[in-house]
């Protein structure tokens, strides 16, 4: 099966790019047009003007030009949407946005930066720039400036999705968005009278349980451990998630690398290539180019060799809804490092394949499982920790206040409302699965 994929991926991909120029091709310039963007927002409008809604068809619109390129990885990414209500939640933002453009009880006139897509598995470890390790957001390619109510009621809606997925009853996760909201606003209120805390790295001694022993056990990252799991003689180990170029994927990957070294301090040496790989992972940014390469690092031993990623910046799901567009990967460039303290001094941005993208150093990651938070304390504390992660990020914008101030409006709607939506969610996503079968999709 490795090997079947592997061979799909450098054909299909393969055969696509080596057909044109990387600056000019007629491959090139199509996809330099957002992905669903201008074309999702008139579906979403027909389907308000209407009153009809087919989530087939946004999905189908949505992922036109993506199985244009990568037919195979779209396949790989439905096929986790098909798992649970909750995996196609994650993977279907651009629904979510066409849904709230038209949810008039939860569109604060209050914009804000927001995270984009806040949901309980878009949290987890990173290590910072002094080297030691916290907890915070971890994905930033959906941020947008949007209205922050519409960030509250995504996780709301994820909080129902997940905890149902764990066996909880419908008081059960109604309480549980009940709880994360008051935890919300009052740690809202906590950092907003302490600037302090926004500049501070969320590590154990300010988090739940569960979060606390997730940074515990990325502190216990060892650089040569690390790269005798991902790699062999020098070169990246190829699997599932971890797949063969094509020499013309590998010619862009290095080109988009080249780009980003000529920003950097370190020098030309630390960024020689030892190998690249495309890499698989995620759920909706299955099908974007997205690349892992293995470069010397600080020395000539292979014991400090580092793994950087590139991967296409897209448009964000709700910008056809609540902001002006941008430069993509400086959008979600600013994104990390306004919310993220102490962020990946690798941080940078580049092109590939004409599209912009944007780089990091690829770490292990240490998420909380919520498949095992089954006992209700250990959710409600959990939550805690996702509400002082959300109000940090809220209070960035110096409207803590503002937010206080209107949070009657919809502290008491959220949890029937995410309940309902959870509800919806789960219709799409039997209609989503009814069509793969029958292979409308």
């Amino acid at each position: 099966m490795l090997k079947q994929i592997q061979v799909l991926t450098a054909v299909s991909l393969g055969l696509l790019l080596s057909s044109c120029s990387a600056a000019s091709s007629g491959f090139a310039s199509r996809f330099q047009a957002p992905q669903g963007g201008p074309a999702l927002f008139q579906a979403a409008n027909k389907a308000r003007s209407t009153r009809s809604r087919d989530p087939v068809a946004l999905i189908q619109q949505f992922h036109k030009d993506l199985i244009q390129r990568a037919p195979e990885l779209v396949r790989t990414k439905y096929q986790a949407m098909a798992e649970s209500p909750f995996a196609f939640y994650r993977a279907t933002a651009f629904l979510y946005y066409a849904d709230m453009a038209r949810e008039t009880a939860l569109a604060s006139p209050l914009k804000i930066w927001t995270q984009g897509d806040f949901h309980l598995e878009n949290m987890g470890t990173y290590r910072t720039q002094r080297g030691g390790y916290a907890y915070d957001l971890n994905d930033f390619d959906e941020a947008v400036q949007a209205p922050y109510t519409w960030e509250l009621a995504r996780l709301s809606a994820s909080i129902q999705l997940a905890a149902d997925e764990t066996g909880f009853k419908g008081e059960e996760r109604a309480a549980f968005v009940a709880h994360f909201l008051e935890r919300y606003l009052y740690h809202l209120g906590q950092v907003s009278r302490s600037a302090s805390l926004l500049a501070q790295p969320l590590t154990a001694r300010y988090l739940s349980e569960k979060p606390a022993k997730a940074v515990a056990k990325a502190t216990e990252f060892e650089r040569a451990e690390y790269l005798a799991e991902m790699t062999q003689g020098g070169r990246l180990r190829l699997s599932e998630k971890m797949l063969a170029l094509s020499p013309v994927m590998r010619k862009e990957a290095e080109a988009g690398l080249a780009v980003y070294a000529r920003s950097r301090p370190e020098g030309p040496a630390f960024y020689k290539v030892k190998d690249a790989a495309a890499r698989v992972a995620g759920k909706g940014s299955l099908g974007r180019y997205r690349y892992t390469l293995l470069v010397e690092g600080p020395s000539l031993s292979p014991l400090d060799d580092v793994l950087l990623e590139i991967k296409e910046a897209a448009v964000p799901s709700a910008e056809a809804f609540a902001a002006a567009r941008t430069d993509q990967a400086t959008r979600i460039l600013q994104a990390f490092r306004y919310f993220v303290p102490e962020p990946d001094p690798l941080l940078g941005v580049t092109r590939i394949h004409n599209l912009p993208a944007y780089v990091r150093e690829l770490l292990p990651k240490e998420t909380v499982d919520l498949s095992k938070l089954n006992k209700t304390k250990e959710y409600l504390e959990f939550l805690d920790t996702v509400a002082l992660v959300g109000a940090r990020a809220h209070a960035r914008s110096g409207q803590a206040a503002r937010i206080l101030a209107e949070s009657k409006s919809w502290q008491a709607l959220l949890p029937t409302w995410s309940d309902k939506y959870a509800e919806q969610v789960g219709a799409d996503w039997q209609a989503f699965r009814q069509a793969l079968q029958a292979r409308k999709l």
